[in-house]
């Protein structure tokens, strides 16, 4: 999958300052429209890819894991600015033409949520284009 594919999540993560798990299990139907623009309303836990292991405690595939919130705060509204709103009208327009329908923003090709991982070996393939130490 091609790294500019995730472009526009870097100026997302920029101008929302959504947490890593917020941000891997952002889906589109945590955007709501109020009075005063759009928002994202979290109710998310933190998501993570763990290991299923065998009886021998050998990795077999890594799976989805959804954990509870932390802290004191179980929900937040975040704000979404132009620059936001923007970089998520890009990021639909590029799965719509490589064909993703994921409920998940930030999604792999096969619809679940993209991996802290990915995101960030395509953030560092960018600066290396960048010409960006």
């Amino acid at each position: 999958m091609s790294t500019c594919r995730y472009l526009p999540t870097f100026p997302f993560i920029l101008n929302t300052g959504l947490r890593k798990g917020e941000l891997l299990g952002l889906k589109w139907n945590h955007l709501k429209q109020t009075e005063d623009g759009y928002i994202i309303s979290t109710t998310l836990g933190n998501i993570t890819y763990v290991y299923e292991r065998d009886a021998n405690g050998t990795p077999i595939r890594k799976i989805l894991n959804t954990g509870k919130l932390k802290g004191k705060c179980k929900k937040r509204e975040v704000p979404l600015n132009d620059k936001a709103l923007k970089a998520l009208e890009q990021i639909k327009q590029s799965n719509e033409l490589l064909g993703i329908h994921s409920e998940y923003v930030f999604s792999k090709p096969d619809e679940t949520c993209s991996t802290a991982g990915r995101l960030i070996r395509s953030l560092n393939h960018l600066a290396k284009l960048a010409n960006v130490p």
